[in-house]
């Protein structure tokens, strides 16, 4: 499974490319841009989650801070 920043990615390199798409129907264009925008603001929610989290164990000390980094990267992957 991909990272959620991965993932995020790829939501905004379709975003732009619907945007630069001038053939698509301009109301079917704004309802799929919509969809995309929702999607990756539901993804990027999600990882700013899972990030803080990560800073909360971290704090508690219940991760090491090389943890912390360790899983902060791969979740940038």
């Amino acid at each position: 499974r991909e990272s959620g920043a991965i993932q995020i990615e790829e939501k905004q390199q379709e975003l732009q490319a619907l945007m630069a798409d001038q053939n698509m129907d301009p109301e079917i264009k704004k309802s799929k841009v919509g969809a995309l925008v929702t999607e990756i603001a539901t993804l990027s929610a999600g990882l700013a989650t899972a990030n803080n989290a990560l800073v909360k164990q971290a704090r508690e000390n219940k991760i090491s801070p090389d943890e912390l980094q360790q899983a902060q990267q791969l979740a940038a992957k």
